[in-house]
């Protein structure tokens, strides 16, 4: 049987700040439009257990497998694409920058208040793999 693992990566999800319109931003209507298409075109969303374990054993793999990730930990993961995850029941993996080289002045998209907190991450999540480094609370 041929297997199909497509990986969707994400950055931010919902409105862009005033308006503009760009890549990092995905809005949340576009986003669900993903995830509807997955559950209607036969996709199974994979946690990463399961990920980790086709890696190595591609057999255990559905025919239609996809892995749904976000980059660098921002908030609006979880107000604007939690909900939706949740409500199509699909896992997801976020991926948290807990530091970065480059002040905050230089890079204020990475850091401060649009990026979630461990206490955000901990009270809306089903688990957290790893915690390392320093991280705004």
């Amino acid at each position: 049987m041929s297997r199909t693992l497509a990986i969707l990566g994400f950055h931010k999800i919902g409105p862009a700040p005033g308006g503009w319109e760009t890549w990092f931003y995905v809005p949340q209507a576009t986003f669900v439009g993903y995830l509807d298409f997955l559950k209607e075109d036969g996709w199974q969303v994979l946690d990463v257990a399961a990920f980790l374990r086709g890696l190595v054993e591609p057999d255990s793999l559905p025919e239609r497998a996809a892995l749904i990730t976000f980059d660098d930990g921002y908030r609006s993961i979880l107000d604007y694409g939690l909900p939706e995850l949740r409500r199509f029941g699909y896992p997801a993996v976020m991926f948290a920058t807990t530091s970065t080289p480059i002040t905050s002045r230089r890079r204020p998209f990475a850091v401060g208040r649009s990026c979630a907190s461990w206490n955000d991450v901990g009270s809306r999540s089903s688990r957290t793999a790893s915690r390392t480094g320093r991280f705004p609370s």
